[in-house]
């Protein structure tokens, strides 16, 4: 934390508000569903690319949500967070 309080110190004005700007955008980032060109649930917003599965893919992942939550618990400390 410090250390970006002291980037920030040194900044310029213009860098100041150009790292607001990418800070506001990468914040009002909003998650969309839509149908791909292929026919696919794609959804956009979480990562830089698209997360696409065809629909028998999506009721697959939703039959092992489970499964997945357990395996999340159990690895908590092996897995790492997007920061």
């Amino acid at each position: 934390m410090a250390t970006a309080a002291l980037d920030m110190a040194n900044m310029s004005r213009e860098e100041l508000m150009e790292a607001l700007q990418n800070e506001k955008e990468k914040n009002d980032k909003q998650i969309v569903v839509k149908v791909s060109p292929k026919g696919c649930v794609q959804v956009n917003g979480i990562r830089k690319f698209p997360i696409t599965f065809y629909k028998d893919e999506w009721a697959t992942l939703f039959s092992l949500r489970e499964r997945i939550e357990s395996f999340i618990i159990e690895n908590e400390g092996l897995l790492a967070n997007k920061a």
